[in-house]
């Protein structure tokens, strides 16, 4: 693994051999406390790999801890599809018991909103709500469990929405089959870990970096991992070697 400053040359130049591999995650997201995690899901990417990373946040609610996925932003076309598509995946999974003191306390307050939302359950209750419309300030604190969903149509609808959440995200899972879509919501949000068609990717070749003021570009055998400078703002981009790279 080396470490190189990321020079526009060296972007021209890349070429990737490595088959696109969404793996399950592995690790860390340690060096930047507890994160919070946003998902945009565009109608062309893999729609199925996004669908199984949000499974892994609802079959688990204390995983937000651990920066799981507190909101969801989906190209309209594809809403429903998604919705469909993480049903059948949580299907035949076991959900554990969510033991948030806050949770029984925000479910109630979306029955008074009357809000339009999906109920996991497992034998013990709901352990998970996923709600349409509404932001995280709407239902209260943020909560285990808790998940907002919005539809989008453009790119700037999306970016404007995100901004309307009272979470600070600390990170953002971008899923298209075009990177510069990607690189669109990356210029424009304030995260400072972005992952692009993948999720929880072991950070350890973040960790060695140069100074904070230098942009660099690395890899290893599945990964690219890239650091740069935006609107005064230090960022890493994270994407499997071999999806598209568009300028």
């Amino acid at each position: 693994m080396s470490t190189n400053l990321l020079t526009q040359a060296m972007l021209k130049d890349l070429h990737y051999d490595i088959p696109n591999v969404c793996t399950q995650p592995i690790d860390t997201f340690e060096s930047i406390g507890r994160p919070t995690t946003v998902m945009v899901l565009f109608e062309h990417s893999d729609i199925n790999a996004a669908v199984y990373h949000m499974s892994k946040t609802i079959e688990d609610p204390e995983s937000f801890r651990c920066g799981a996925i507190a909101t969801v932003l989906v190209e309209e076309c594809i809403k429903e599809i998604f919705k469909k598509k993480l049903l059948n995946a949580l299907k035949t999974q076991k959900l554990a018991d969510n033991n948030n003191a806050s949770f029984g306390e925000a479910t109630e307050n979306l029955k008074r909103l009357n809000a339009n939302a999906i109920n996991f359950n497992n034998d013990n209750g709901t352990i998970a709500i996923m709600v349409d419309d509404f932001s995280h300030e709407h239902v209260g604190s943020y909560v285990n469990g808790i998940i907002t969903l919005h539809a989008f149509r453009t790119n700037k609808e999306c970016i404007a929405l995100i901004k309307k959440e009272s979470l600070e995200f600390t990170c953002a899972t971008i899923w298209h089959e075009n990177h510069s879509y990607a690189y669109e919501l990356i210029a424009a949000l304030t995260c400072k870990l972005f992952y692009i068609n993948c999720f929880r990717i072991n950070l350890s070749p973040l960790k060695s970096k140069p100074p904070a003021s230098e942009s660099y570009v690395t890899m290893d055998e599945r990964y690219h991992y890239e650091t740069f400078v935006s609107n005064g703002v230090l960022k890493s981009t994270i994407f499997p070697i071999g999806s598209i790279f568009a300028n």
